[in-house]
């Protein structure tokens, strides 16, 4: 007995000198934007000058409305990722989606997309039922050019599946839309919240506008939203 006591005594101040607490006694807040984890390419960087299959000027970019850094939280099986897609052509411009897990491993077989030939924000739900608690990496790619590859624009990102408390599921049920988008963010689910406040947009673009500019992305905003899309796997 007195053995079991010492070793447990041990191991107690041996996790306060490591800094390692048992499971049992770690929280984890999802309050922050960031979400830990891997941080996402979120704003393609290339030259849209090099992009043949566009009218746009070469100071517009890609960008996926995701935060900045670390990995996105969704409660949703399917989630929705939003982009800004800023190219304006003389026909359907072609797109590709793509989903691996976090060894690199591809989990759905890349989904071919055609979009509008007007630029603005689209919204994509992932064809996938992403298993709970799992890292996910997705990259979404305009293809400008069918044959040279470093042509084409791109933005990737990492996003996690987390099952919602039951606390938190019992006060959706009684919130309105606004407020449901409000918790998500409390939650740090801004997948779910930025999906929500796009359906509110005609409605709150007060809401939509200020979501936005807490993930730095205020910029874009008042673009309009893009009816989206015809996918082929």
């Amino acid at each position: 007995m007195f053995r079991h006591i010492f070793l447990s005594l041990s191991w107690i101040l041996m996790s306060f000198a490591t800094g390692f607490l048992p499971i049992q006694a770690q929280t984890q807040t999802n309050s922050d934007p960031s979400g830990g984890g891997r941080p996402p390419n979120r704003l393609d960087g290339g030259d849209r000058g090099r992009c043949p299959a566009t009218k746009t000027s070469a100071n517009k970019n890609l960008i996926a409305l995701v935060p900045a850094t670390g990995e996105a939280l969704s409660t949703a099986e399917s989630p929705t990722i939003l982009f800004y897609v800023p190219y304006a052509s003389n026909s359907s411009l072609a797109a590709r989606l793509s989903l691996q897990d976090e060894n690199g491993y591809g989990v759905i077989k890349p989904v071919q997309i055609t979009l509008s030939e007007i630029p603005g924000i689209v919204s994509l739900r992932l064809p996938k039922q992403l298993e709970k608690n799992k890292l996910y990496h997705w990259f979404f790619t305009i293809i400008c050019d069918t044959k040279n590859g470093t042509n084409n624009a791109g933005v990737d990102g990492w996003i996690r599946r987390i099952e919602p408390s039951p606390t938190l599921v019992r006060q959706l049920e009684k919130k309105s839309q606004q407020e449901r988008a409000e918790l998500y963010i409390k939650e740090g689910f801004w997948v779910d919240a930025l999906a929500l406040q796009l359906e509110m947009r005609h409605t709150n673009d007060t809401g939509w506008t200020n979501l936005l500019q807490s993930l730095n992305l205020r910029a874009i905003a008042p673009e309009k939203i893009v009816p989206c899309c015809t996918l082929k796997q």
